[in-house]
């Protein structure tokens, strides 16, 4: 789902999702919660989706943030880099 895609006459960004380098995406609140709209394509496995509550999002964020950092410091260890 795009940002282009939700109804944003009724729909308010409500909290903006940083990383340490870069937004990754904004939370727009709806009648069940709290939707995802990625703006980093390293985050779209949770794009669209409607959290219950803020504090479930924001580990899930974190979560994935972790995981991407774990994977390109093996991929750079490997490497040489």
């Amino acid at each position: 789902m795009s940002v282009g895609e939700l109804n944003m006459e009724h729909s308010i960004p409500v909290s903006i999702f940083l990383s340490r380098v870069a937004m990754v995406g904004i939370a727009i609140r709806v009648p069940d919660g709290l939707r995802f709209v990625a703006s980093d394509p390293d985050f779209r496995s949770v794009d669209g989706q409607v959290f219950p509550r803020a504090r479930l999002l924001v580990n899930r964020i974190a979560e994935l943030g972790r995981a991407l950092r774990k994977r390109r410091a093996g991929r750079c260890f490997r490497s040489g880099i």
